[in-house]
């Protein structure tokens, strides 16, 4: 069983099209809260994934660690999850507007950043993690059938800093759009950490350069939603929604 946005909400399946997407400077780090029904170990997994996203530019964090606890939220519809929490939680029920075979999904706003020029992107300004538990079982330490936390963790984590799949399947990366059940890939390879330096690391020199000066002008467009599916066998999808 496959289900997918209506034809008529405006969705878009992007695939690797999609707009250049980051937060900026002023937003980092995240303050990506934990849901309170994950136990304590998988808290520390999770803080420890985290971890492993701030190491990759010198000198500067993603993410903040430890994370802060946060009652988990069980919507009926994803768009609900808009609010002034960044958070990873646990879906029971999962969405009749999301693929079923989802392992986990990333949804993110955002607002297009001059749009039509070619600095065109889109900043985030809000994300959360859904795990889908009512279809999937999740471990630290997965048995046949089960998948593992840290590592879906660490693949969302990505697409909650704007990264997009990897989908040259010969390039090892926590991004491939994929993971097969027991599969462990808890470790950023070095084509992660170029790719997150190359949208962020000049983005936070120059913040770090210029604190004082003033920046030029934005031109802000349109609001966009976003939707990533992580599934097990791919083909993951990548939608970008107009609210």
């Amino acid at each position: 069983m496959q289900n997918s946005e209506p034809a008529n909400s405006g969705s878009a399946d992007l695939g690797t099209n999609s707009l250049n997407s980051k937060w900026e400077y002023s937003n980092l780090p995240l303050n990506v809260m934990i849901s309170a029904d994950f136990s304590e170990e998988e808290v520390a997994a999770i803080n420890d994934m985290e971890g492993s996203w701030n190491s990759t530019v010198d000198n500067f964090r993603f993410f903040r660690t430890p994370a802060s606890i946060t009652p988990n939220l069980d919507y009926s519809d994803i768009v609900n999850y808009a609010d002034n929490v960044l958070g990873v939680y646990k879906s029971y029920d999962w969405f009749s507007n999301v693929s079923s075979d989802a392992l986990a999904v990333t949804q993110y706003f955002g607002r297009k950043i001059n749009p039509g020029t070619s600095a065109e992107y889109l900043e985030i300004t809000h994300a959360d993690i859904i795990m889908n538990y009512r279809f999937y079982t999740f471990s630290l330490n997965p048995s046949f059938g089960a998948y593992d936390l840290p590592s879906v963790i660490l693949h969302e984590l990505g697409h909650v800093l704007g990264l997009k799949h990897v989908y040259d399947y010969s390039i090892e990366s926590v991004m491939q759009p994929y993971l097969l059940s027991q599969t462990q890939e808890r470790s950023l390879y070095v084509a992660d950490e170029i790719a997150i330096n190359d949208k962020y690391s000049s983005t936070v020199t120059s913040a770090i350069k210029t604190k004082n000066v003033i920046q030029p002008k934005k031109v802000i467009g349109e609001n966009v939603r976003g939707i990533i599916e992580m599934r097990p066998n791919g083909p993951c999808v990548h939608r970008q929604i107009l609210p």
